[in-house]
């Protein structure tokens, strides 16, 4: 190439980069999206029902027909009292507008064939397994929160569920007295549709023009609860005010759950998101909100912002960029003294990083933190070009000689390029294992490509210029000679050697134990404690009053979401500890201050160091009574012989409860049917809402419930109205004590029984072994099965994968070096210095007993394509023997691994990825490792080939 035109280069390189920095200026900033499914939640209300009769009645029709939707992946489903929530996974290449549409055509259908009462359903694009990112406390009223924040919220993009929860909402409560309203003849949905009929825009005519249509209403609402006392009814023809049998007043709508913040009664916020949303942006968007003027008198506290802490993170790594950037130019100034040079390596990595980020830009890519992993690593790598070029210029004698070996040089700075790029390329098709990879393959693909460029098309032609360094390097480089020649003279023993590293990495890897879940930890620990269903919610709270405030007295501790419901308290403690450990312990110890309750901690495995893996297995089979016994069964096999540190059933045993039984003949004789008995049982048992009205502009509820106390003798002297009589409930069919389940589980359309069992990391696998063995030995009825979490199955295979890839990587990187050498064994000489530069990382994981993880892996490709650079370069370096070969590249070797290493450290250190930081971890060490295999190992094995080489030219 022609390096004569600074001015042509400079206008062509000035061009490029201000379109770049252009487009940079416009980068959008996300989080990681680290999903592998796209995810919906239909939901059903059906209030009064219970877990059984909702199974029956909505959810099996649903799945049903949900079941049969393309790239369907999994089913769950949960019945409770009152809701039916049916969760669908689906692979990521389904397309997920025309899978929602579909899912809303069977949601609509079914909606439309169920009972009146059923509320219409909600679809969600989210999990009703998965935790709200944003959580935000504020002290003002439901009402308030649902009228005015909650739509709001729900038009930021990316925000699939907005769920208010906490303080009791204000209402007007019409409270019937029974025996009253049975002397009027009077039903409570009679009082129901009085009171809806008065509260309705009722549509008398239409007004008809030559061009419109106008419908003619008359206003018919109720303003203040003095008009709603003065409705009347017709009572044997005879009007009857609503307060002659009744009460109008205002109160207070009591809420199945308690929410409590720091044991105060307060308001929730909690905002779901789906997979492929950008929480940064949502987390901003919600601030915004929250900040105008009309909300900031509620104070709202933000508990917990997942959007907020990852961008965070992405400063983090953004000043982890920037100390990577310092560091190569500080090692710069070292090697060669020259400020300049450090100050225009500086900016040959400044280029390319802006370069990528408006290519980036361009092409629509946000920037996630694994993004700036693959920028922050590379940033070593693209700095071993110009570094070479460096060294090119002070061992050249003029302007012209620079200029040729620039030139020779960069045939080996290609390869060495491409090389590495061959290890990228897999990243590119490693989306269904680690779904975010391709990030961080794109932008090292991108910063080597444009490094390449700028260091060997627009660098060259403004070096001849700058001053020479003026010392030398010999401390450095003359005791790795010394070390060199004394090593030449034991080739036996380093072949050996040599030959151990490479082998002992290839079995250690495969021998290591693969780790099969992400470690990371957050700033919430969730908990909970289990009472008996029938101890009343004022009582829990009374009891765990004073165990909150003693755990509120640790300084780590911020704040305790606690939500109170039947039978249970779940609680999120919001904290500033180093590891979720060192609150569990806290927790343990006031654990005593609970009475009745039994607190569940989730294991932290403390003698072990390793935090457990919670595994939830289901028993599926037709009779979920059978799936719970079986589920008991295996929960007490497993604790019997120690495989587990915890093990949880996840179900209750079932409640006690009544059940009002009709004799249709009976009723058939009051001309009363199923459903008229049903509608009255309910407006007398239940508080429910029969209309809405506006109280100083504000939306309030209109409920109706019974006076009579709710005790089984009370409701045994209910009268139930039929034409011009009443009937006692007991003349027309039986109350019978039964037993229920609180709830029903259900997976991929069958019944199931789920229990946990927590395991160590630490020999999981081999631990998971024994679990499945034992588990299979328990006999069961035919069609029960268990059934274990599908992530490890799809881990294990990702693992092969992986390890597929990284052969074929080595096998790519041999046939690439083989084209462009021509030879064989030189090319497979440079191949061995990929597995025996990997020894030392994996020997570290080795010796601290910590599992391979999908980073580890990762890392282990991209070194496939990095470590062999040095070796490149010494091969194709001028020189007759090895000696001529290392003097002319050795500074070059050692600066490059230095900056390769320097790239990636910082990552090590102050990452919060557990993927990052092990990707980054094997870059800084096997990098290290290469260094010494570069220098000490592969000379001698290039020293026997260069023999045999000129033997070989000596004979022709």
């Amino acid at each position: 190439m022609n390096y004569s035109s600074k001015k042509k280069f400079f206008f062509i390189y000035a061009i490029f980069s201000v379109l770049f920095i252009y487009s940079a200026l416009n980068i959008k900033f996300t989080d990681t999206q680290d999903f592998k499914f796209h995810v919906f939640t239909v939901k059903f209300e059906y209030y009064g029902m219970d877990p059984v009769a909702i199974e029956k009645i909505i959810t099996k029709p649903l799945e049903e027909k949900l079941c049969e939707l393309d790239s369907i992946y999994e089913i769950k489903s949960t019945c409770r009292f009152n809701e039916s929530v049916t969760s669908l996974w689906f692979y990521r290449s389904c397309n997920l507008d025309l899978t929602y549409l579909k899912i809303r055509k069977i949601t609509e259908d079914l909606y439309n064939r169920l009972p009146g009462n059923v509320q219409k359903p909600q679809i969600y694009n989210s999990s009703s397994e998965d935790k709200s990112i944003i959580c935000i406390s504020m002290d003002c009223s439901k009402t308030i929160l649902e009228k005015n924040v909650k739509p709001q919220l729900q038009s930021v993009a990316g925000v699939s569920e907005v769920i208010i929860t906490g303080k009791d909402r204000q209402n007007i409560e019409i409270t019937f007295d029974n025996n009253r309203i049975a002397n009027y003849l009077i039903t409570p949905s009679k009082i129901a549709d009085s009171v809806s009929s008065f509260n309705t825009p009722n549509l008398i005519t239409t007004q008809k023009s030559d061009k419109y249509i106008s419908p003619f209403f008359i206003h018919n609402r109720i303003n203040d609860r003095e008009e709603l006392s003065k409705i009347q009814l017709l009572s044997n023809e005879n009007p009857v005010y609503l307060t002659s049998f009744s009460s109008v007043n205002s109160s207070v709508h009591k809420n199945t759950e308690l929410e409590l913040l720091n044991n105060t009664e307060t308001a929730y916020i909690n905002i779901k998101t789906s997979g492929n949303s950008n929480k940064i942006s949502i987390s901003d968007k919600c601030h915004e909100i929250l900040g105008q003027n009309e909300f900031k008198k509620f104070n709202p506290v933000f508990l917990y912002d997942s959007g907020l802490k990852q961008k965070q993170v992405l400063l983090s790594a953004l000043n982890t960029l920037i100390l990577t950037i310092l560091l190569n130019g500080i090692i710069t100034f070292l090697f060669y003294r020259s400020v300049k040079l450090s100050l225009i390596l500086s900016v040959i990595i400044c280029s390319t990083i802006l370069w990528t980020a408006g290519f980036l830009s361009i092409t629509g890519i946000s920037v996630n933190e694994h993004i700036l992993c693959g920028i922050s690593i590379s940033t070593g790598l693209i700095a071993d070009t110009a570094l070479v070029i460096f060294e090119i210029l002070n061992n050249s004698s003029s302007k012209k000689a620079f200029f040729n070996r620039v030139n020779l040089t960069s045939g080996a700075a290609v390869t060495s390029t491409a090389t590495t790029l061959i290890a990228v390329i897999p990243l590119f098709f490693m989306s269904d294992i680690i779904s975010s990879i391709k990030n961080t393959g794109t932008s090292i693909f991108f910063m080597l490509i444009f490094s390449s460029i700028i260091s060997l098309v627009f660098l060259p032609p403004f070096l001849p210029d700058i001053q020479k360094k003026t010392y030398s390097t010999s401390f450095l480089t003359k005791p790795i000679f010394t070390r060199i020649s004394i090593i030449i003279k034991k080739s036996r023993v380093l072949k050996i050697v040599f030959i151990i590293l490479t082998a002992s990495s290839i079995i250690i890897f495969m021998m290591s134990e693969k780790n099969i879940v992400s470690s990371e930890t957050g700033e919430v620990f969730y908990y909970s404690i289990e009472y008996n269903p029938e101890k009343k919610i004022d009582s829990i709270k009374e009891e765990i009053n004073a165990y909150i405030n003693t755990l509120l007295k640790n300084e780590k501790i911020k704040y305790i979401k606690s939500t109170i419901l039947r039978g249970k308290v779940e609680f999120e403690v919001i904290h500033s500890a180093k590891s979720n450990d060192q609150i569990a312990d806290e927790i343990s110890t006031c654990s005593k201050l609970i009475k009745t309750g039994t607190v569940f901690i989730p294991s932290t495995d403390k003698n072990k160091k390793h935090t457990p893996v919670t595994l939830q297995i289901a028993v599926t089979g037709d009779d979920e009574a059978l799936c719970r016994s079986y589920a008991k069964e295996a929960a007490k096999t497993v604790n019997y012989n120690h495989l587990s540190l915890q093990t949880t059933l996840n179900f209750k045993d079932e409640e006690k409860m009544y059940q009002y039984i009709p004799s249709k003949i009976k009723l058939a004789k009051t001309n009363l049917t199923v459903f008229d008995a049903a509608q009255q049982l309910r407006f007398n048992i239940f508080n429910s809402v029969i209309s809405k009205m506006f109280v100083k502009n504000n939306e309030t509820d209109i409920t109706l419930s019974s006076s009579n106390e709710k005790t089984l003798s009370s409701i045994k002297e209910i009268n139930l109205i039929s034409n011009n009589n009443k009937i006692n409930i007991l003349s027309a069919g039986d109350i019978r004590e039964n037993t229920i389940p609180s709830q029903t589980h259900r997976l991929n359309t069958r019944p199931c029984a789920y229990f946990s069992v927590e395991l160590s990391k630490k020999d999981f696998y081999s631990t998971l072994k024994k679990l499945k063995s034992l588990l299979y030995s328990i006999k069961m009825n035919d069609g029960y099965k268990f059934i274990f979490p599908s992530y490890i199955k799809q881990n294990q295979t990702s693992y092969k994968k992986l390890t597929m890839i990284i052969f074929f990587c080595i096998f790519c990187i041999y046939i690439f070096l083989v084209s462009k050498n021509e030879n064989f064994y030189l090319s497979f000489i440079i191949l061995l210095c990929i597995p025996s530069s990997l020894f030392l990382p994996l020997l570290l994981r080795a010796l601290s007993g910590t599992a391979i993880g999908f980073g580890d892996t990762v890392g282990i490709i991209l070194l496939s394509g990095i470590v062999i650079n040095n070796s490149i370069y010494i091969s194709e370096a001028p020189g007759l023997t090895v000696y001529e070969k290392l003097s002319e590249r050795i500074e070059s070797i050692l600066i490059t691994s230095f900056t390769t290493i320097l790239g990636s450290l910082p990552m090590v250190c102050f990452s919060n990825s557990t993927f990052v930081k092990s990707l980054s971890f094997f870059m800084t060490f096997g990098v290290l490792n290469s260094i010494a295999v570069s220098l000490f190992l592969f000379p001698l094995m290039l020293k026997d080939f260069l023999c045999v080489e000129q033997n070989k030219t000596s004979a022709l």
